[in-house]
């Protein structure tokens, strides 16, 4: 594994991309090969039309073709009914084969689960097998992210919040939870801030260590519905990760737009700035603001 005395970087940015083309990718790739020299770009695909995969190999994008579930998006009552009905059919499932031990259960995470549990699979596996190549990694979605900077070098794992918002705060937050884990984790952990988890960064061995622990802790709660990802994301952040670095909203390398206003952002010449006036280098959700137009974005 790396070295963290070595002083060479070597980056991985793993991403997903489902029923997307060329024109939705671009600025995202274009923008990390801009500005993170010698990157290794590596995205699972699903639905990608043969035109947008020969464009991202010419960009010496890694494309892994994929097939993920088609999952239902059950709104209202319609979800919880949804999740007690797929675990009640997995404890059946289980009393009639191996029993219940919850490191066994991956195969049925990934056959009920949606992308986005199912990604944090896809890229465990990937970096438990060619991990050694990389000194650093970011986990990242793909449409909406651009990069303004080069992120590293920065050890540890480094997890970012949105909007200054807190769980306890969160209407969606509170939905989650409370379907993941229930209302008592919920009240406990409703002061820390809400952590987006669309970006997450850090060393390769910190990274491998966060994505052991989110596919271990969807194994042990067989939590399927979309949403589930970010109640996990920030339980292990809070519950299981040894010393990660906790992001607020507008500190760290990463902003998230969800829930921003055009007026309540640094610009300068096309590019989002922190309060000491140096660009974020990644910016996530920027799609979410009105009439934001960035240089990298443009530059496609």
């Amino acid at each position: 594994m790396y070295n963290k005395e070595t002083t060479k970087i070597r980056p991985l940015v793993l991403g997903t991309a489902v029923n997307y083309n060329w024109e939705q990718l671009a600025a995202f790739v274009l923008s990390c090969k801009r500005h993170i020299p010698e990157v290794k770009i590596v995205l699972f695909v699903s639905n990608i039309d043969l035109d947008t995969i020969e464009k991202l190999e010419k960009e010496n994008v890694k494309v892994i073709i994929d097939s993920f579930n088609k999952y239902p998006n059950f709104v209202g009552w319609r979800l919880p009914l949804h999740q007690i009905r797929l675990k009640l059919s997995i404890i059946i499932a289980k009393l009639i084969t191996n029993g219940l031990k919850s490191d066994e259960n991956e195969p049925y995470v990934n056959a009920f689960s949606s992308v986005v549990i199912q990604r944090f699979y896809r890229y465990l596996r990937f970096i438990e097998i060619y991990g050694k190549h990389y000194s650093h990694i970011i986990l990242t979605d793909t449409r909406d992210v651009i990069f303004q900077s080069n992120p590293f070098p920065l050890n540890g794992l480094h997890l970012f919040g949105e909007k200054n918002e807190k769980i306890g705060e969160s209407h969606f937050a509170k939905r989650w939870f409370q379907l993941s884990y229930g209302t008592k984790t919920w009240k406990e952990l409703g002061n820390k801030p809400l952590l987006n988890v669309g970006t997450t960064l850090g060393d390769t061995s910190s990274v491998l260590n966060y994505l052991s622990l989110v596919t271990n802790e969807f194994n042990r709660i067989l939590s399927f519905f979309w949403g589930a990802d970010t109640s996990v994301h920030n339980f292990i952040a809070y519950k299981k990760v040894h010393n990660p670095v906790i992001n607020k909203f507008g500190q760290g390398v990463v902003i998230t737009l969800h829930g921003v206003k055009l007026n309540q952002l640094i610009l300068d010449k096309g590019k989002i700035l922190n309060s000491n006036g140096i660009p974020f280098s990644i910016v996530h959700q920027y799609d979410r603001v009105k009439d934001l137009i960035l240089t990298d974005l443009m530059q496609k």
